[in-house]
């Protein structure tokens, strides 16, 4: 008997109950293919002989080597404006190469170091002249108070 003073457990539902099982059909099988027909030897069957594609000729751009060289040298000599005769040197040098450029084709390299030539050669010409300048200037006045006393 149970004791009415001890709760009682929920009683866990049973599985549901379902009608018959169906019957399943046969296993798929694999279908049975025929094989090719058997023929006697062939007759080889000759080809035309391979041709390859033709393709047009690959031809190298022009390049212009002096109009090249003349442009890096301008643009080395514009990059160091700041060293007095160097730059002049370096420029003029960039100036002539771009100058003998400019009688190949193609010529746009050689007009850009033409005119990168011609601005370092002007502003180093001036630079060059200035330090020359500064320097005699500083020369007179060193002279002029007896030299340095170190």
């Amino acid at each position: 008997m149970e004791d009415p003073n001890v709760p009682q457990q929920p009683q866990q539902p049973q599985a549901p109950q379902y009608g018959p099982q169906p019957q399943y059909q046969q296993p798929y099988q694999q279908p049975q293919y025929q094989q090719a027909p058997q023929y006697g030897p062939q007759q080889p069957q000759y080809q035309q002989p391979y041709q390859q594609p033709q393709y047009p000729q690959y031809q190298p751009k022009p390049v212009n080597g002096l109009g090249i060289a003349g442009f890096v040298l301008s643009l080395v000599g514009i990059i160091f404006l700041w060293v007095p005769f160097f730059d002049a040197i370096v420029s003029l040098i960039g100036l002539v190469l771009s100058g003998f450029g400019m009688k190949k084709k193609p010529n746009g390299l050689a007009i850009a170091g033409l005119v990168i030539g011609i601005i370092a050669f002007i502003v180093g010409l001036i630079w060059t002249i200035a330090a020359i300048v500064a320097v005699d200037a500083t020369s007179d006045y060193i002279r002029s108070y007896g030299g340095l006393d170190w």
